[in-house]
């Protein structure tokens, strides 16, 4: 996609989806890690995740901030995962996480585009192209949005109206994904921004913490 990507950054929106109530390892987390000067914590709770996604897009937008970092409450991430990911001057860049289903949270679109296999081996510690993350740890440039508007093309879409009915329907990450790329966008993951999920326990990471080839 044309763009001066590598403008300078100025003010940054963390946008909390919350569910509910958040663990005490989360929310000493939150206090710990590195937050740009300038940053604005946002949280909305309750919400479902397209909507929520969508009001937070609306937020940045309407305090006039360049970027958004997407933060959901059952997501850990190390100190300087904001500053390590906006290094990469990229629009969409994730950092890295294994997803509810025990796998790394990184997908290629298989053959047709109607699905998705995740990506199971890469480098350590760069930077790797992908079709979908997940975006409990994502930085978006909010210049994005106004592509996509002046495209006609949806943000955050929830698809899945019946789960017996899922066949070419996906999450509002994957949905937000595959529109991106529509728009000309590629999506990164930096792999050495390593996160915890909360719903997977201490066995499903071990041998998986360095994040390099380890599947």
């Amino acid at each position: 996609m044309a763009g001066a990507w590598e403008a300078p950054r100025t003010n940054l929106i963390i946008g909390i989806l919350s569910t509910g109530l958040v663990s005490v390892d989360w929310a000493t987390n939150l206090v710990a890690f590195q937050k740009p000067a300038g940053s604005t914590l946002r949280v909305w709770r309750g919400l479902p995740y397209d909507v929520a996604r969508n009001r937070l897009v609306r937020d940045a937008r309407e305090a006039g901030c360049r970027e958004l970092f997407f933060l959901d409450s059952d997501v850990i991430i190390p100190p300087d995962a904001i500053p390590k990911l906006q290094s990469a001057q990229l629009p969409i860049v994730s950092g890295l996480y294994w997803s509810k289903k025990g796998c790394p949270g990184i997908w290629k679109a298989a053959p047709g585009g109607q699905a998705y296999q995740p990506i199971m081996q890469w480098p350590g510690g760069g930077l790797i192209e992908v079709d979908a993350v997940g975006a409990g740890c994502l930085l978006i440039d909010v210049r994005v949005f106004d592509v996509l508007d002046k495209m006609g093309l949806p943000w955050f879409e929830w698809q899945i109206k019946d789960p017996a009915d899922q066949a070419g329907k996906f999450s509002e990450d994957f949905a937000f994904g595959r529109y991106a790329a529509q728009a000309g966008f590629k999506i990164y993951c930096h792999t050495g921004v390593m996160c915890y999920h909360e719903h997977l326990t201490a066995i499903d990471y071990q041998g998986k913490a360095r994040g390099e080839n380890v599947l």
